[in-house]
């Protein structure tokens, strides 16, 4: 019975291949999922520089933005406008 004592153990080689092949995978994996699970959340302007800021028409008239509270009705909240089956009674 001959018994070698390097038989089960792994060589230098393939033990560089395995670590080149986990540093490409991952660094593929990363790429991939930067580009196809990077989900982009739009955030809209600040309402207090839109207020400050003064607008110019066509004709040179200045004009500012003025607030007003607007209360929305019950039958618009709570996520129903983002419903397809949703239908307003007006």
């Amino acid at each position: 019975m001959d018994y070698t004592p390097t038989a089960n153990i792994l060589d230098f080689e393939t033990i560089i291949n395995i670590f080149i092949t986990i540093i490409i995978g991952s660094i593929l994996g990363i790429i991939i999922g930067f580009y196809f699970f990077n989900n982009v959340k739009y955030i809209g302007p600040d309402s207090n520089k839109i207020v400050k800021k003064i607008f110019y028409d066509s004709n040179g008239k200045k004009y500012k933005y003025k607030p007003h509270i607007t209360i929305c009705p019950i039958s618009f909240s709570m996520k129903k406008l983002h419903d397809n089956n949703y239908k307003n009674n007006h």
